[in-house]
């Protein structure tokens, strides 16, 4: 189960440290960083479920990392973790404790305040096993979220768990607003997340602003984020991010050639000769 976890980990830090730091590689001074401007990059499929829970494809999860923050974030390398939301963490000598300290003044992306409130019912829906979706079980360890204001969150494990730090940092851990998400159309919590999966808001770098499915995805920056880039102003440095949903490698290919596209999903035709399948 460790090195399912691990594998989640870092293949989730790869593309959201990507985003949000790309240009500044592994936070070398560098020349001056040029902000602003829209990139634009190809993907193959589509995302499907923009809820943190039940994202499951790895188009999601990408996608899902930069739209909805964590905890504790990968490094950008994914070998290592990092402060998010919570800008200290600690996990008790027993191993059956985890203290986090939240920053204060965070908001989603639609300048609504993140309380302590969101934190607790976000790792309590994805904890528990009748909404925590597929990956559930990364969080079971956890028996009981305790808020205590202004800052403190406190997870009480139900035994040790070594791997729960990286459980935080990972997709389905994501922070949640109970009341955008409790605000959308549905009779019930699953049909109210599928409502505001198309039009989510988190407290991530980016925030969703346009969504044609099968063909266009736009990311706009987040004004209200809150982590600050080498420069000491706020990340992101692009303005958004243009996803086209362009199936065939070859056409993808002959885009990035001819300059209409600044990026391309790595596929077979570059990645060794020829395509598969």
């Amino acid at each position: 189960m460790i090195q399912r976890r691990q594998a989640f980990q870092g293949l989730a830090g790869l593309f959201a440290a990507g985003l949000a730091e790309a240009a500044l590689p592994g936070g070398a001074a560098a020349a001056p960083v040029k902000r602003g401007g829209t990139l634009t990059f190809a993907r193959a499929s589509d995302c499907i479920y923009l809820d943190p829970v039940h994202t499951s494809q790895n188009a999601d999860i990408w996608i899902s990392l930069n739209i909805h923050d964590t905890l504790i974030q990968p490094s950008p390398d994914g070998t290592a973790l990092q402060p998010g939301l919570a800008e200290t963490y600690d996990v008790s000598e027993d191993g059956q404790t985890v203290t986090l300290k939240i920053r204060p003044d965070l908001k989603f992306a639609d300048g609504s305040a993140l309380a302590l409130s969101d934190i607790k019912w976000s790792l309590d829906r994805a904890r528990t096993k009748e909404s925590g979706g597929t990956f559930q079980f990364m969080l079971e360890s956890i028996a009981e979220v305790v808020t205590t204001p202004p800052s403190t969150v406190v997870l009480k494990l139900s035994h040790p768990d070594p791997a729960i730090l990286q459980a935080l940092a990972t997709f389905n851990a994501g922070i949640m607003s109970e009341r955008l998400v409790m605000a959308s159309p549905g009779d019930d919590l699953e049909a109210k997340s599928k409502s505001f999966a198309e039009r989510p808001v988190g407290s991530g770098p980016f925030m969703l602003t346009s969504w044609t499915h099968n063909s266009e995805m736009v990311l706009s920056r987040n004004p209200h984020y809150w982590k600050p880039a080498a420069d000491g102003k706020p990340l992101p440095y692009l303005d958004k991010i243009r996803f086209l949903i362009i199936p065939d490698d070859a056409t993808r290919i002959l885009k990035l050639k001819a300059g209409e596209i600044d990026g391309n999903r790595v596929c077979a035709l570059l990645a060794g000769g020829r395509a598969r399948g």
